[in-house]
């Protein structure tokens, strides 16, 4: 792995880090919330056994040079509290954002500061002309981050996700390297 392949990046209240084995306590403290898992693909988290096993998955993409997850770390606590990161890095200069964060933790500002600065690193280091993200339209939280982080709304994706036994429509948005605040 190249030492600048998804480096530290710091916000004014969190550090984005890659993810490490120790992390599976604290990733699965928020990842086994009915709350935090209702609106993504993925199921709550049963066991401790199923944060490694995503930690594993993301070290394994992390070793192959290719996107995953950064692990949020709350600058006052020292604690995982989310990740965010890149879902998919196309070569059309394009990628997809993806997040998670603790319930304690949401309509703190905190997860539109960390996307924020996922942007800015996408458009100025990985030289992407394009950011999307999708949110189930009953996730409000959600798209809310990506209006924060002038994303454009560009409408609904009709039964768009098979996730959880059925389809669900979600929210696009997106943002050009062109509309960056800080170009």
């Amino acid at each position: 792995m190249s030492a600048d392949f998804m480096p530290v990046i710091e916000t004014n209240r969190t550090i984005l880090r890659q993810l490490v084995p120790a992390d599976a306590g604290e990733l699965f403290a928020y990842a086994s919330d009915e709350a935090v898992a209702k609106y993504t693909t993925w199921q709550p988290h049963q066991t401790v056994d199923d944060a490694r096993q995503f930690i594993q998955r993301a070290l394994e993409r992390y070793a192959q040079n290719i996107h995953a997850d950064w692990g949020i770390i709350e600058k006052a606590t020292d604690r995982l509290i989310g990740t965010c990161g890149f879902v998919h890095v196309h070569p059309h200069r394009r990628a997809e954002i993806g997040y998670a964060l603790g319930r304690t933790h949401w309509n703190q500002g905190l997860m539109s500061e960390v996307v924020k600065s996922v942007i800015l690193y996408g458009f100025k280091t990985l030289q992407l002309h394009r950011i999307e993200a999708r949110a189930d339209v009953r996730n409000v939280g959600s798209w809310r981050v990506m209006e924060k982080c002038n994303m454009t709304f560009e409408g609904v994706l009709r039964g768009h996700l098979f996730a959880k036994n059925e389809f669900h429509d979600v929210r696009m948005y997106s943002i050009l390297v062109s509309e960056l605040d800080d170009p």
